[in-house]
Formats: structure tokens, sequence, C-alpha cells
């Protein structure tokens, strides 16, 4: 209902010839809270028509009671409704029944015999004056719908917006009502609010003053819910706040932005800036430090306001897919803006793609504006993100080069685990094993532009060793290698052959505690932006220590380092 305009919707939940209330009998009602009550009667013309007034009675040391929109007709007569504003005594103790009684009165003073007086008990209960209702949410960011975006509609888009309203004792409240306003005026009518039902229903907008709110009611185990939809080519930022009134204060709860397509919004602001960007916008993670986050600066600009919103996106694909970066920021302090770091996560970004990255200031207004793009690609870290060429192919020590890579013979596989009869066949005993090899790791590229599972033949790269066992050694070594330029015959495929050094993986004990240690292998190819791309990682259980083997035995090799 609006109470400015006293344009009267009747609840499709009153029952003919019998009064009913907008907060329900049985609900709770906080003590010091001030609500509008809704009184609504359907019936026949005749009993419409001899209505004067709606009263209620109470104890006014408990309630106060004020008309605040007098008994209103609807034009065919067959309903009407009233408008009050309850005031429940701060004295009132808790748990204690809150009492009164509604009357439709005659022209004649009494209550009309055709209507039954309503009984209506509340439960008071005790809200702490500085606790604040803040909002759950599934989206703060919406595009303008182009079309129909009726609540009507099951395919239409909407915010879902969620919280849970507890007593001073972390109980649930019942049927309370909570005040949502905004903190620019009239701006509510630029969304549309409904319940959260599966045919949901409008929630009016209501005046008073100029200021524009609807009334939320809790359910009962305590949670409101409703539904914001935005309205057909109509560009909105909404700051919601919360309230139950004359209880608390007005809580900035929630901010939703509704944002024109940005493909649609011209440039004008400067470019942002990212600390970790390099040569060629090339964005890699720092891996010696442990922040998942990357660092953004934007340029001081005119007019800025505290109360601006940042919003920052990623632009990639053909189809110009614009995605937001979490979290959206305000400017705050507009004298700091120029030295201000705003945090975004790596995992936002794809990795080993092109993409423009730019931002939006939305003003509390509604106003937005856009920045001049950058074009960035992020190329993940050393650990790696993205892994996407074929793991790599281990031949034993048994075999001889050159191995015949399209064979399966002296190949061994991840579930067989590496022993020291594996890669000590070449190992001369009483002679130093430096340089003697122990497995051999074939690595193969294609000449097929449309195969992406393996690199392209003449890339370059490097080949990772890795050791981990948890007493005897720890050890991570890379080698460097190149794909031949050509296939091999009758293939579309070539190869090359790296030979892991025996010292490199002898040495390898097991633990009584934590059993056997791994081995494994991955590469990178260097790509020419500067980039690198991973390959799958090959891993497997370890033992490769002799019988009885004495810790500063080092079986012709050098002494390992601590680790």
């Amino acid at each position: 209902m609006n109470i400015e305009n006293n344009e009267i919707k009747l609840s499709k939940s009153c029952l003919p010839g019998e009064l009913c209330v907008s907060i329900l009998d049985g609900s709770d009602i906080i003590i010091g809270q001030s609500v509008y009550l809704t009184v609504t009667l359907v019936a026949d013309q005749k009993v419409i028509e001899d209505i004067q007034s709606i009263s209620i009675k109470s104890d006014p040391t408990i309630i106060e009671v004020k008309n605040y929109v007098k008994w209103t007709p609807i034009k065919d007569k067959t309903g009407g409704s009233a408008i009050f504003l309850l005031n429940i005594n701060s004295d009132v103790l808790p748990e204690k029944p809150v009492n009164y009684s509604v009357h439709a009165i005659s022209s004649s003073g009494s209550d009309m015999q055709e209507v039954t007086p309503l009984h209506i008990t509340y439960t008071a209960k005790q809200f702490s004056f500085d606790k604040t209702i803040l909002f759950d949410y599934d989206k703060n960011y919406m595009v303008t719908p182009t079309s129909d975006n009726s609540i009507d509609n099951p395919n239409s888009e909407y915010a879902l917006v969620s919280s849970t309203i507890t007593g001073s004792h972390g109980h649930p409240l019942k049927n309370v009502a909570v005040v949502i306003s905004s903190s620019q005026p009239k701006k509510l009518n630029l969304v549309v609010f409904a319940t959260d039902d599966k045919t949901p229903q409008p929630i009016e907008i209501q005046s008073y003053n100029e200021i524009d709110f609807i009334t939320v009611y809790s359910d009962s185990e305590g949670k409101i819910r409703f539904r914001i939809y935005p309205i057909e080519h109509t560009q909105a930022r909404l700051d919601l706040t919360t309230a139950i009134l004359n209880v608390t204060g007005f809580t900035q709860a929630y901010t939703l932005y509704i944002v024109n397509s940005p493909h649609k919004i011209p440039f004008e602001l400067g470019s942002p800036t990212i600390q970790e960007m390099g040569e060629g916008n090339i964005i890699k993670q720092d891996l010696t430090s442990s922040s998942k986050y990357f660092h953004v600066q934007i340029p001081s600009y005119q007019p800025a306001y505290a109360t601006d919103g940042i919003l920052f996106f990623i632009k990639s694909g053909v189809h110009n897919k614009t995605t937001l970066l979490e979290p959206i920021y305000k400017v705050n302090s507009v004298n700091e803006l120029p030295n201000r770091v705003f945090k975004l996560s790596y995992n936002e970004l794809p990795v080993n793609k092109r993409v423009e990255f730019y931002y939006l200031i939305s003003s509390i207004e509604g106003e937005v504006r856009k920045s001049y793009p950058i074009t960035v690609k992020y190329v993940g870290n050393d650990s790696s993100n993205g892994r996407v060429y074929d793991k790599v192919k281990v031949y034993t020590s048994h075999a001889t080069p050159p191995i015949d890579v399209y064979s399966e013979e002296n190949e061994t596989f991840e579930w067989h685990g590496i022993i020291l009869s594996m890669i000590n066949q070449q190992r001369k005993a009483g002679q130093s094993a430096k340089g003697t090899a122990g497995l051999y790791v074939v690595i193969t590229g294609t000449s097929e532009q449309s195969n992406e599972n393996l690199p392209q033949l003449g890339s370059k790269g490097y080949l990772n060793v890795y050791v981990k066992t948890s007493n005897s050694r720890n050890t991570h070594n890379s080698y460097p290698f190149q794909l031949p330029p050509a296939a091999d015959p009758g293939k579309q495929t070539g190869h090359c052959t790296v030979n892991i050094p025996y010292c490199d993986i002898n040495r390898a004990g097991p633990s009584f505690s934590q059993g056997l240690g791994t081995l494994s292998f991955d590469y990178y190819i260097e790509n020419s932006d500067g980039s690198k791309t991973y390959s799958k990682e090959w891993s497997t259980k370890i033992n490769t220590v002799l019988p009885n083997q004495s810790h500063d035995d080092n079986d012709g090799c050098d002494p390992l380092s601590n680790n």
C-alpha cells in the first residue's frame, strides 16, 4: 500500500467477512518497536458502505495506537483498509503478552453486527538497540534487462536477499516487521520487490513524508527472504538500509548495482594499473609470496565521492563475455584514492588467455562511468595452474638409447613405482656414478596445429624432476630440452629424450612413519610472449637406497645437502 496516495491493495489471504491484520496473531513483537499495521476487510458491498471507521482497543500502558490512514473502501465497495501505527511501550517485560482488538465501527459509533471483532495477541521480545540487520544475497551486480523482466515470468532475473532475525538470546523471532529503505530518496521504485514464493507476490512500496520504504516480515524460523527484480531499460544503484522502527537506527545493509551492458558504456576514465604486471602485460603469480591476490590501482578522477562504487571486470572471448571480479569496492577516501591498492584474486583470471581488464565507477545516484581497458595475460605460476600437455613417458636404465618411444619395452608406469634395480643398470661398481643415467624421460611434440595436448615441434622448455621423501632427500632439478623441428618418420609426432642422472634419484629412502617418498616429472614450454605452458604431472613412489645403506654412503655421488 502507498500510504501517501492512499492506494489500497487488499490482501489475498483475508477471508470474506472477517477482519485481518498484516501482523498475524501469535507473532513476536519487539519491546519499544513502532510498526505499521494494515487492517483489511473484504465483505458485501452494503457492509463496507456502512462502516464508518476501524478502531483498535488496547491497554494504553502497553500499546499506543495512532490511526495513520483512515478507513478507505476500494472503488467497487467490496473491501477496504485502514493503517495504524502501533508503538510498543519500552517498559513491557520480555515474554509478556501484548493484546489488542480490532473493531469495525458503524455510523452509530457501535460495532458492526455483521463483523466480528478480531482479538490479537503478540509476545514481547527483546532486541538489542545496537544490533544490526545485515543481508545475505546471491548477487550484488546485475545487467540492466533489455526486455520484459516481470515477476510473472519464471525466466526473469532477480537478486535474492535474506537475513535471520534473532532476539537478545539468539532465538529466532517470528513475524517481526523489518523496515527497508534506501539511503537515497526515490530509488525503490527503480526496481520491483517481491516475495520469494513459487508464485511471487509484489511487495508494495510505502511512502511517508517523501520517504519510501517496504516492510518485510520474518517467518516462523526468523528468516526474511525477498526478491529484487530489475526493470527493463532501467539502470539503478540501490543502497538498502534496514531498521526495526524505534528500536534500531537505519543500517546500510546491501548495495545492488544494476548496470547497462558494459559494452554500451563509453570509455572516459584512465586505465587501471596492476602491480604484478610485467613486460607484454604478463601477470605472473609471485611464488615467493603467500598472497593469493594481485594488486590494482586506479588514477584520480573528477568528480569523485566517498560513496562511489568501484567494479572491476574482465572481457574475454569472441562473444565478449564480461565477468565481474569480486569484491566490489567503495572509494571511501577521495584524497587517498591515487595511493590506494585494491586486492583481487588470481583465481578470477583465466590462465594463458588474453583478456581486457577495466573498471566502472558507479555513483550513489546510479550514474556509471567506464575506464579505458588494458589487455593482460595471466600465466599462472610455477606450481602450476592450468596444466595442458600430456604427461611424459619414463623408461628404466634397462633401455639402450636410442629408445623406441613407440614401444612399451622398458617403459615404466606410475603404478609400478621406482626401485634401485630400475635405475642402476648403467652404474659401474667401484666407480663414480656421476654422469650415469638412471632413467630416461621422453617428451613428445606434434606437427598438428590443432593438437592442443602436445607442444609444437621445435618448442623449447625445461623438464622438472622432483624427489620428495620425509627423511633422506627433497630435491628439485630442471633440465633444458628442445623438441626436434620435424616429426619422426611416418608420424605426426616427434620426441626428445632427457637423461635423468642416477645421482638425482638414488638415496631416496622410505620413512618408518610416513612410508615411501615420491618421484615426479613435469615440463613447461616457454612461449614467445614469455609465458609458460605446463604438462600434466607424472608421479610415482620411490625407494632407491641400498640394503643397509648408511647415511654417509653417497653411492658414488656428491653428498646430499641438508634439506
